[in-house]
Parts: C-alpha cells; sequence; structure tokens
C-alpha cells in the first residue's frame, strides 16, 4: 500500500511550511502517524515544527 500525502507544518512561531511525499502506510495509519507529531526540518539548524493537517493525494492498494 502506497499513500502519497501533503503534510502540513507549523512552529512555535506560526510559520508555515508543507511537503508531499509518499509513504507506505494506510490513510488512518498516515494520519496516526503525522498529526500532532513534531518534525525537524531545518537543514544547517534544528527547526522543530507540528503537523496540524493532513492531506491525502493518492491512495493505492
Amino acid at each position: 500500500m502506497e499513500t502519497t500525502v501533503k503534510v502540513y507544518l507549523r512552529d512555535e512561531q506560526g510559520n508555515e511550511d508543507w511537503f508531499v511525499t509518499p509513504i507506505n502506510l494506510s490513510e488512518q495509519e498516515v494520519r496516526k502517524y503525522y498529526l500532532g507529531n513534531i518534525f525537524n526540518m531545518g537543514r544547517e539548524t534544528d527547526h522543530m515544527m507540528t503537523c496540524y493537517k493532513v492531506e491525502i493525494i493518492k491512495s493505492s492498494n
């Protein structure tokens, strides 16, 4: 199973970001994996962001 998702993130200052990625999880598992969890989106320094929304773009079995 592969699900393509758009993941929306927000940091403590209210700055927002997003990314699109395929992941080998069901739609329900994708939401559990991303929603409310914190991810480091920094390149040279840490930039911790919390996922507040997940959009399912495509889902295949």
